[in-house]
């Protein structure tokens, strides 16, 4: 997975939060291919899918998934952690 990211040089920061049976990642994109983000985080989202198949996978290039996401990631506290990466992944599929 960190090659995936690392190697697409559209990508400048990801953070990507597995738990469970969910995967959320949080794509932070280049400059210049700021237009075209939804392309590039559905297909990092595709590539995620085939090397985790058991796993629900959720990607999105918008920074505020990308700050929740890095604030799950800090959080001590994983009381409540499923419901919370839900409420994330819920709030992916709404801006779309």
């Amino acid at each position: 997975m960190e090659a995936l990211i690392k190697e697409d040089s559209r990508i400048k920061n990801a953070v990507v939060l597995i738990h469970e049976d969910r995967l959320i990642a949080g794509l932070r994109v280049n400059t210049f291919e700021r237009f075209h983000k939804r392309k590039i985080a559905k297909e990092v989202a595709k590539e995620l899918e085939k090397q985790y198949p058991d796993l629900k996978v959720t990607v999105s290039a918008d920074s505020k998934v990308l700050l929740e996401t890095n604030k799950l990631i800090e959080q001590e506290n994983k009381k409540n952690f499923t419901k919370k990466m839900k409420k994330l992944s819920a709030l992916v599929k709404e801006e779309t």
